[in-house]
């Protein structure tokens, strides 16, 4: 076996040299890549699969990321982030929905819907969001916590947040978090490969082919804002695409 290759990312809030294992992370990546090629791209799969698929990749993704997430501010309670307009793919969507069924009573997800029911007035759609990131910076203006955020600060969905959730690493110290004037964020290489990841599989899920947006010469799949799968409630995903 070769010997491992270490390299570093500069110095964080705390000014500790980001070392990382770039052979570990290399792995990473090559192993999600392939889940890409030989499960995902194969197309025509059902939802059960592609959720089993999600679920591979983000136990990929959080095993490569924990090089990155010990020179991070974020700590748990912190919470600063979950303002902020986050979308996500109806797999993602999916994944959140089936959890919320399955761990929350009737009174629980009622009080998740009506959360979701005050958001979504002020929630930006996707093409607002494509056609000018302005949107996203005013919606974080609104200090709006996350439906899914509870009192103390922390996660009540975590196990099954969305990529975009799980990627937001950011080297700021946390009271330039706290008033947003000045975030610096990880953006390793594994993130890029997950997200074309996740965009692929749910394209290349039966059910969600039709969700999708174009990209240039491409498509990608539709991402929308995190309470706009859930207008309906928790029973199924809200597939239109506004």
């Amino acid at each position: 076996m070769g010997k491992e290759k270490f390299k570093s990312l500069g110095k964080n809030y705390l000014g500790v040299d980001m070392v990382y294992n770039e052979t570990k992370t290399n792995k990473i990546y090559d192993e999600i890549s392939n889940l890409l090629l030989k499960e995902i791209a194969v197309g025509d799969l059902g939802v059960s699969k592609g959720k089993y698929l999600l679920k591979k990749i983000y136990e990929l993704y959080d095993e490569g990321n924990k090089e990155f997430e010990q020179y991070a501010s974020c700590k748990k309670g912190c919470s600063h982030c979950c303002c902020l307009y986050v979308d996500c793919t109806a797999v993602e969507a999916e994944l959140i929905r089936e959890y919320v069924e399955n761990n929350f009573t009737e009174e629980e997800k009622d009080v998740f819907k009506d959360k979701i029911d005050k958001i979504l007035p002020l929630l930006p759609t996707s093409s607002e969001i494509n056609e000018n990131s302005a949107h996203a910076l005013n919606y974080l203006k609104e200090k709006i916590p996350c439906a899914f955020l509870c009192e103390e600060g922390t996660c009540l969905i975590y196990p099954v947040r969305t990529f975009n959730c799980r990627k937001f690493l950011t080297i700021t110290p946390n009271e330039e978090c706290a008033n947003g004037t000045h975030v610096v964020k990880l953006n390793p290489s594994i993130n890029n490969i997950g997200m074309y990841s996740i965009s692929m599989l749910s394209m290349n899920i039966t059910r969600y082919k039709k969700l999708s947006v174009p990209n240039g010469s491409e498509f990608k799949a539709l991402y929308k804002g995190i309470p706009s799968w859930f207008k309906d409630g928790f029973k199924e995903i809200y597939r239109n695409k506004e």
